[in-house]
């Protein structure tokens, strides 16, 4: 028994109806027939029908044909509407295209190559090799010549204006000279190729080796870097514009492509000037109109995916064991004496000692 309301525990409140109350005034509900929206793919009447929904159910009975032919009147306008808003959209989507750029007006397909040297990086201190005549290569950070680079950046410029520009690179060196090769597909080049050389080659070797390979491909146009970091002799360039029988112009510092010709920019004392030559062309470069591009993170997981097909060097026929230009020796520079301060004395004293000191122990004078 409850201690306060007298009454079992068990037993409900008087003001709340028992299970059996519940199940007698639901007594006599019947289910709603189910109705398909066919416009909306939705059902209608779910659920059970309460006490005095009988005429309803009636109705909805005797309109249902009515409901379903309006429901298929309402699919057809829906579907109307779909397809002139798929209309509108297409037509949206071609004055935008209308609207994005093309190829530049006269633009005038390109295909570029750049022979390319691996060289050792400017950061690194170089040595002599022990046989005196090379350098050592151990522990040594390799990467491409600065010239180089900027022959790359001239013609992905001319890329980024023309898409449709094609930038080969090749390189004869060692099977580590695939790394310079990777740097510059991953800096936007198209193309690579390696003409593998175990051996040092010699410059006109080099030049000759590139005529057969630039012979193959056929570009129009071939920049290479007016002179490689490691040797400064400036050889190749020349070299390959004679064995081709091509024009050369020296030293550019842009160049504009157009029908049958390009104008090659070169910079002098005041001013510049313009060459224009005729189509196939080799044209060496000093700089180019902005600093070479890094290889982006996309670009270089794109290179690490591309075939770089190699060659060997014998195979081109191409006698190198008889060099007509050999290093007979190499040495370090002489090492940097201490500077001298000259702070004693007025300045014409000075003057006349410093004059002294640049005759007699510098050279200079």
């Amino acid at each position: 028994m409850d201690g306060g309301a007298g009454r079992a525990a068990r037993e409900p409140p008087p003001d709340r109806p028992t299970p059996r109350d519940e199940q007698r005034r639901h007594e006599g509900r019947e289910r709603l027939p189910v109705l398909l929206d066919h416009a909306r793919g939705r059902r209608r009447g779910k659920g059970r029908a309460g006490p005095g929904e009988t005429g309803r159910r009636a109705r909805a009975r005797r309109g249902e044909a009515a409901e379903l032919d309006g429901s298929l009147r309402r699919s057809d306008d829906l579907r109307d509407r779909v397809r002139a808003r798929r209309a509108r959209g297409r037509r949206r989507r071609g004055r935008l295209r209308a609207l994005v750029p093309g190829r530049p007006a006269g633009a005038v397909d390109v295909k570029i190559l750049i022979p390319l040297k691996q060289v050792p990086d400017s950061t690194v201190r170089v040595k002599v090799a022990p046989d005196g005549k090379q350098i050592a290569t151990e522990g040594v950070t390799w990467s491409i010549s600065p010239y180089d680079e900027y022959a790359i950046e001239m013609a992905l410029e001319r890329k980024d204006a023309d898409p449709s520009t094609i930038v080969a690179v090749v390189t004869v060196g060692p099977a580590r000279s695939r790394d310079a090769l990777r740097q510059a597909l991953a800096m936007g080049c198209d193309e690579a190729s390696l003409i593998l050389a175990d051996e040092p080659v010699a410059p006109l070797a080099v030049a000759r080796a590139l005529a057969k390979i630039v012979a193959e491909a056929k570009p129009d146009l071939v920049l290479c870097g007016k002179q490689a970091s490691d040797d400064d002799q400036g050889f190749v360039g020349p070299a390959l514009a004679e064995a081709l029988g091509w024009p050369h112009v020296a030293t550019i510092t842009k160049f504009v492509p157009q029908a049958g010709a390009a104008e090659l920019w070169r910079e002098v004392e005041g001013g510049h000037e313009v060459w224009k030559a005729a189509l196939p062309a080799l044209a060496t470069v000093h700089k180019s109109e902005k600093e070479p591009r890094y290889p982006s993170l996309p670009g270089i997981m794109k290179a690490k995916k591309k075939e770089i097909p190699e060659r060997a060097f014998g195979s081109l026929g191409i006698d190198a064991t008889a060099p007509l230009l050999e290093v007979l020796s190499m040495e370090p520079p002489p090492a940097r004496g201490g500077g001298k301060i000259l702070k004693d004395g007025d300045a014409a004293t000075t003057a006349q000692r410093l004059a002294t000191l640049l005759r007699d122990e510098a050279k200079v004078l």
